[in-house]
């Protein structure tokens, strides 16, 4: 039984004893980009203006829904479909244009539609401070702009 006591013991005298950095948490990343070390080149400024252009371009939502039937079900170029009222509801909502203001499909669709905006939003406070080609610069900002 004595010999739990001593191994608890030496536990945390290890624990207490042992130094540690102040600011362990605070490490550079060893690979990638993050924010504070990406919007450095012209290259830089092009992959960012890019990737605002990206979500324009998503099959689904950030919720894992297709946004086509925005254009299809939603016009009356499609009809829902599936094994009945109760088979994706909230679709046949908007497809009667019925669907509530909270309605899954919506939110996810905005939460899409805002991850572009804060995209260019972030290029239009970066972009400026990069030294590059003004012609260049001017353009990349007025597309993120029209975004």
């Amino acid at each position: 039984m004595h010999y739990k006591r001593y191994f608890l013991f030496l536990i945390l005298t290890a624990v207490f004893t042992t130094g540690c950095e102040k600011n362990f948490l605070e490490n550079d990343p060893l690979i990638g980009s993050t924010e504070a070390n990406f919007y450095q080149t012209e290259e830089d400024a092009i992959n960012a203006t890019i990737a605002a252009y990206d979500v324009l371009q998503f099959e689904l939502t950030p919720n894992g829904h297709f946004r086509w039937f925005w254009g299809d079900i939603i016009s009356d170029d499609a009809d829902k479909g599936g094994s009945g009222d109760n088979d994706v509801a909230t679709l046949g909502q908007l497809e009667r244009f019925q669907g509530a203001s909270n309605n899954e499909l919506l939110e996810s669709e905005w939460r899409a539609s805002y991850k572009g905006i804060a995209r260019a939003n972030i290029v239009l406070e970066k972009v400026p401070a990069i030294e590059m080609n003004v012609n260049l610069q001017n353009r990349l900002l007025a597309e993120v702009k029209f975004i």
